[in-house]
């Protein structure tokens, strides 16, 4: 099966904005002309001991990849990514002109209310859904210049996709539910169920591979969709609110699923929610309100977190 051949990343850094901490409560929004305090990023700030700056602001001449050259070990750039519906009076832009770059072994939580864009955001970065203007790199390949077989394999071999509503096929088991990536990449059925039923197995639900969605409680099937993601050993997992739909144990054992990823097998994450909780195992936190983005900056190689 040909692979998405990723040419290296240019090595040079992007200088970072040194905000001082004792100016974080005072980052604003400009929207519409009108500057506004946001009291959940003071919050955010507090509970992460971080300051959270800007990663775009509007107003600003229009970047270009040159204005941001790309990193060592830099998996996603997104350069002026807007997204808007609609037309004439109709028109509204969800996503603003945002920029930021992600960077292997990050987990990278995005966080804010109901209607900010942020799943959005995250259907864009997955190919899912096309920006309005504006560019998302991966490994340095434009996403919107891929062709349909060049999507097909992004999708099937580069990311790993986990929704909030599960996605699972009720017409199959959950061990041919996992096994369903597999499939399409032509592996051979014996070593593909073989493979799956390890992954079911790390997620704990081995004995549960017989089983259809129906008969798997939420957690169990967002670990269903956990281990799908994974089959096929992707170099970045994006996740969409995956403890939305669950109750408070079972989004326990899911979030702790997640950061044991990152932590235990160095995956890149970029997971989008409203709980707060998830806050305290990112690398970094993206908060997003009406279409704008604020961020922590990056961790330091050797810098522990919570």
């Amino acid at each position: 099966m040909e692979t998405l051949k990723m040419p290296p990343v240019d090595e040079r850094e992007s200088p970072e904005a040194d905000i001082p901490q004792e100016t974080a409560a005072a980052y604003e929004f400009q929207q519409g002309g009108n500057t506004s305090v946001d009291p959940l990023v003071e919050a955010i700030q507090q509970e992460l001991g971080k300051s959270l700056q800007p990663t775009a602001q509007l107003g600003m001449p229009a970047l270009t990849t040159d204005d941001l050259p790309y990193e060592e070990g830099e998996i996603f750039r997104a350069v002026n990514l807007t997204k808007a519906y609609g037309q004439g009076a109709a028109y509204l832009e969800v996503i603003k002109g945002i920029s930021f770059c992600v960077k292997e072994g990050e987990y990278v939580v995005i966080y804010g209310p109901s209607g900010s864009g942020k799943s959005t955001l995250l259907h864009m970065l997955s190919g899912l859904e096309p920006p309005t203007r504006g560019e998302i790199r991966i490994r340095n390949h434009a996403i919107q210049k891929f062709t349909d077989d060049e999507m097909a394999i992004y999708h099937r071999e580069e990311i790993g996709l986990v929704f909030q509503s599960f996605n699972l096929l009720d017409s199959l088991t959950a061990l041919d539910n996992v096994a369903f990536p597999l499939m399409l990449s032509g592996a051979p059925r014996e070593w593909r169920l073989h493979e799956s039923y390890k992954m079911l197995d790390r997620f704990g639900l081995a004995e549960f591979a017989g089983h259809y969605p129906n008969q798997l409680s939420g957690g169990q099937q967002q670990r269903v969709s956990l281990a799908r993601a994974l089959v096929h050993d992707p170099a970045l997992l994006l996740v969409d609110e995956p403890t939305g739909n669950l109750d408070t144990k079972a989004a326990d054992v899911v979030m702790s699923e997640i950061s044991r990823l990152h932590l235990q097998e160095k995956r890149t994450i970029i997971l989008v929610t409203h709980n707060r909780e998830f806050l305290k195992h990112a690398t970094r936190v993206f908060y997003i309100r009406d279409g704008t983005l604020m961020t922590t900056n990056p961790e330091v190689e050797g810098e522990e977190h919570e």
